[in-house]
């Protein structure tokens, strides 16, 4: 039997199809007719009751939903016959869940639409609106939730009337129960529209829940954690958002900005300061590139082992940060975005330079020519016709612009960062010209080493890496300062004839610079003249180890502490040093000790 349909019913249903077509258009002309002639009255009349039963006021409420959603004209039309409080009535304990549905959802286009609503038009929905936010019905639930969004949006004084109409704490409920539910990565995915219109509000659902988790937070709950944070960083929505910082819509990037410096703010790895090196040899045309660990923030030693360097592997650049750690990050991880979405790597040392120093200049323009303070050394390989490096790259990129240095007669690079001086002064007294790529690695240590000796901003760890031609890069010294100077103190040991160690109880002293405005007075009453500075060399969980320096050999002075102190009694867990004698500044004991390898190596130990 054939299941083909029979021409009689093609035609049938043809015929059906044109018949309903007929009829839609005659009543949309027609909509259109009364519209234009005035149907809002007759309309308000049925809502009313007067002319009309139950099952035709549903059918009215959805209409003028209908008409007042098509425009803000038919909206003002609408409301102009006095639509709005036959509609309230309609929403009431006793009417039926569909009715109060088709209601709230013509209520929320009564508040709908630009220019907005006037407000005190509809400034009698929010107690309605405050009744139909605990309904456990989800459309109720978001035509409610919209029309307060309408009516919130504008003034102070409109969102003053909707705060004291009593709907924050539900609306906040709420909230925590669509993230409960998983919204949060639907929201963080659509952060990549192209739309700004579109961008704009959906940046809007990400940062309501971040400011809930942050209420929480800011209450003690959680243990201290923002929840929601997490959540979306786990989502990516965290990457998205930063991101976002380079958007031409200046809107959509001062919201991006906003909500990363309120809720992300102390998790990156804020700060300033540290020393980079890199370097180029002579012979092979080895790269080696070092940098410190830490970072401080107004002072104080934030964090002593943060890691202020990054692999661009979608175009094989290896770089490190110095000055504002934030904003070198960002810079960075930009121009690793835009290989990653171009997918071929083209000269990438010598290109992603270029595009740092965009970044800067582009950064800089849309903060008012205010200065970008912060720089990177990049360093890698110019890629030959097999795709493997072919020649070696080192590029300083800062405000003032890119310097570019490759192979050369002898080894050849930049020092960067707060100890650049302190670093260059030591490679000065290295000879450059001869050296092997073992040699070259040997002075870049040194030389960052030196410089977390003497600048306050550098220290943690001296960590130095070779970046690789195939590829990648590799770990070739990673040792703790201390570590670092027992291992070099012969070649260090000279420039040290000036200084002393200290050892801070810290059961005084339990964050190492809070009190370092106290601490440099007292060295400076102690030593008068003789004293120059002091840097925290390590901190641990019982001592910290500052390093002080004075302007002349400090023999004589070390002679005279020691008479000074030989009869004060050790403390018992540092009773085994040698060379140690105690010598007070205030309340605080300190030991100081003439710098020996010994000495270094008992530090560590303790």
């Amino acid at each position: 039997m054939s299941l083909r349909p029979s021409t009689t019913t093609v035609v049938r249903k043809k015929s059906y199809k044109t018949g309903v077509e007929i009829r839609k258009n005659k009543r949309e002309d027609n909509l259109l007719k009364k519209r234009r002639e005035g149907l809002a009255p007759s309309q308000q009349q049925l809502l009313d009751g007067t002319q009309t039963t139950v099952v035709f006021q549903k059918t009215v409420v959805w209409a003028l939903g209908n008409v007042a959603g098509d425009s803000p004209s038919c909206r003002d039309l609408v409301l102009g016959q006095g639509a709005l409080m036959p509609l309230l009535a309609q929403l009431n304990e006793h009417s039926k869940l569909s009715m109060v549905g088709n209601a709230t959802w013509t209520l929320s286009n009564f508040c709908r639409g630009k220019p907005a609503t006037p407000f005190d038009q509809v400034k009698p929905d929010l107690p309605i609106l405050r009744q139909l936010i605990y309904l456990n019905d989800e459309e109720v639930l978001t035509d409610a939730c919209w029309a307060l969004s309408y009516l919130s949006d504008g003034p102070n004084d409109k969102i003053q009337a909707v705060i004291e109409a009593g709907v924050c704490q539900r609306l906040v409920d709420l909230l925590i129960h669509l993230a409960s539910r998983g919204c949060i990565k639907p929201l963080c995915d659509l952060l990549i529209c192209p739309d700004p219109r579109i961008m704009t509000v959906c940046l809007e659902g990400p940062e309501n829940i971040l400011k809930v988790g942050e209420a929480d937070k800011e209450m003690g709950m959680n243990d201290g954690i923002n929840l929601y944070a997490q959540l979306v960083d786990e989502c990516e929505g965290l990457d998205k958002i930063d991101n976002l910082q380079t958007h031409d819509n200046s809107e959509i990037y001062e919201k991006a900005v906003k909500i990363l410096e309120r809720d992300w703010a102390e998790e990156e790895e804020e700060g300033w300061g540290t020393t980079n090196i890199a370097f180029i040899s002579n012979g092979c045309g080895t790269i080696y590139v070092g940098v410190d660990s830490r970072t401080t923030c107004k002072g104080f030693i934030k964090n002593d082992d943060s890691n202020k360097y990054m692999h661009m592997e979608h175009c094989n650049v290896f770089a490190t940060r110095a000055g504002n750690t934030i904003s070198c990050k960002k810079m960075l991880e930009h121009v690793e975005e835009h290989y990653r979405h171009k997918g071929k790597i083209i000269n990438g040392i010598r290109d992603a330079s270029v595009k740092a120093y965009n970044f800067i200049k582009r950064w800089e323009r849309k903060n008012n020519l205010k200065e970008f303070e912060a720089s990177t050394l990049m360093s890698g390989w110019k890629v030959g016709w097999n795709g493997v490096g072919k020649d070696p790259f080192v590029c300083r990129v800062r405000h003032s612009g890119v310097r570019v240095k490759t192979k050369s007669n002898q080894c050849t690079g930049f020092v960067n960062g707060s100890g650049a001086s302190h670093a260059s002064k030591y490679l000065d007294g290295c000879n450059l010209e001869v050296q092997v790529s073992n040699e070259l690695l040997q002075h870049v240590i040194r030389a960052l080493l030196y410089a977390t000796l003497f600048d306050e901003s550098s220290g943690g760890y001296v960590r130095v890496f070779e970046v690789l031609k195939q590829g990648g890069y590799e770990i070739v010294y990673n040792r703790p300062v201390l570590r670092a100077l027992l291992d070099h103190y012969d070649a260090l040991a000279s420039y040290l004839s000036k200084s002393l160690f200290f050892l801070f109880d810290k059961l005084d002293y339990n964050y190492t610079h809070d009190i370092n405005v106290k601490v440099q007075e007292g060295f400076q009453r102690q030593f008068d003249e003789e004293y120059k500075k002091n840097v925290v060399i390590t901190q641990g969980q019982t001592y910290t180890v500052r390093l002080l320096h004075f302007k002349n050999p400090i023999d004589e002075l070390y002679e005279r502490l020691e008479r000074k102190n030989s009869q004060r009694v050790v403390l018992p867990e540092v009773r085994y040093l040698s060379s140690v004698r105690i010598e007070e500044i205030g309340e605080a004991p300190i030991l100081c000790g003439k710098i020996t390898q010994e000495l270094v190596r008992n530090l560590r130990e303790i």
